[in-house]
C-alpha cells in the first residue's frame, strides 16, 4: 500500500490517508489495513459473505465548501433517502449511516389514511376471465395507497397521484413515477387524483417479471406479459378509483380533502415497520 501511495497521481488519496491517521501517512495506512482486517477475518463480519465495505473518494457532493461538510451532507441524505428504497426491512434490523440509525418507516411517516389491500393477480389470463384463486396463473399483489402528509405541505413538491412499485425479488424499489395517473388510466387534468395521493405496489410474491439487471418491470420478456400488465393496470387502476371518491365523498369536495392532509402537518410520529 506505502508503494502504491507513493505514486504522484495517487497523492490525493494519500493525503485522505494521512488524514484518517491524525496527519501521520504510516498511522493512516495501520488503521485501514486493521479496518479491513476487522472486516474480513473478525469475529463479528469474518464469516460473513454478505459484508463489503465502500470507500468514496474525493467526494464532490451538495454545496458546502470542506471535504469534511461534503461528507457529512452526503451522509445526511442517505440516511433520509434510503429508507424509501426498501420496504420491508424489520424493525430488529440495526442499519446505521456513521453513528446515526436509519430507521425504515418512511411512507408510514408520510402517509395520512394509508389503507392496504390484497388483489388476486393473473399473469396468464385477463382479469374479466372466470378464474379460481387456484389458478396457476394466479397470485397476490399487496396495494398501499394514502395522501402524502409531505408533500402536500412542500410548496416545491408535484401533488399529483404518485406510482411506487417495489419487487420483492430485487429486495427494493424499482419503479417510481412522480404523476403514475395516465399509467393506471385515471383522469390526469386538473386536480383530479391529486391531494398527495400515492399508490405503493407491493409485489409480495415476486410475480413481476424484472429486467435482466432487475432495475425496471420488463412485461416484454414474460410470456403473455401484456396480459398481466394489462390486469395490473386495469385493477390497481381500479382500485384507486374506489378509494379516491371514497375520502372525495367523505369530505365532500377536493379543497376540504386537500385540507385535511395538510392538517396533519409534517412534524415525525412514531410508527411501526411494515411487514
Amino acid at each position: 500500500m506505502t508503494n502504491l501511495l507513493s505514486d504522484p497521481h495517487n497523492e490525493q488519496v494519500a493525503a485522505c490517508v494521512a488524514k484518517y491517521g491524525s496527519g501521520s501517512f504510516e498511522r493512516g495506512i495501520d488503521r485501514l489495513s486493521n479496518h479491513f482486517r476487522t472486516l474480513c477475518f473478525g469475529d463479528t463480519f469474518g464469516n460473513d459473505d454478505n459484508v463489503f465495505a465502500l470507500i468514496l473518494d474525493r467526494v464532490d457532493y451538495g454545496h458546502t465548501a470542506t471535504t469534511e461538510s461534503k461528507c457529512f451532507e452526503l451522509l445526511t441524505d442517505l440516511r433520509k433517502e434510503i429508507p424509501r428504497f426498501y420496504l420491508h426491512v424489520p424493525s430488529t434490523f440495526d442499519f446505521r449511516i456513521g453513528r446515526g440509525a436509519v430507521a425504515f418507516h418512511y411512507w408510514q411517516q408520510r402517509l395520512v389514511e394509508l389503507s392496504s389491500v390484497s388483489l388476486l393477480m393473473n399473469h396468464s389470463s385477463y382479469w374479466h376471465e372466470d378464474k379460481p384463486e387456484t389458478d396457476p396463473g394466479a397470485y397476490k399483489l399487496r396495494v398501499l395507497i394514502g395522501f402524502d402528509r409531505f408533500r402536500i405541505n412542500n410548496q416545491s413538491s408535484g401533488k399529483e397521484g404518485s406510482l411506487y412499485i417495489y419487487s420483492r425479488e430485487s429486495g427494493r424499489l424499482i419503479k417510481a413515477m412522480p404523476d403514475g395517473r395516465g399509467y393506471l388510466r385515471l383522469q390526469n387534468t386538473g386536480s383530479m387524483y391529486c391531494q398527495g395521493l400515492t399508490v405503493i405496489i407491493d409485489d409480495i410474491g415476486g410475480q413481476l417479471p424484472l429486467n435482466p439487471t432487475k432495475q425496471s418491470i420488463a412485461f416484454a420478456e414474460q410470456t403473455n406479459g401484456g396480459i398481466h400488465e394489462e390486469n395490473l393496470i386495469t385493477l390497481v387502476g381500479a382500485l384507486v378509483k374506489v378509494y379516491f371518491d371514497h375520502h372525495l365523498n367523505k369530505y365532500k369536495n377536493r379543497t376540504r380533502l386537500t385540507q385535511m392532509v395538510k392538517d396533519f402537518g409534517d412534524d415525525p410520529v412514531e410508527v411501526d415497520n411494515m411487514k
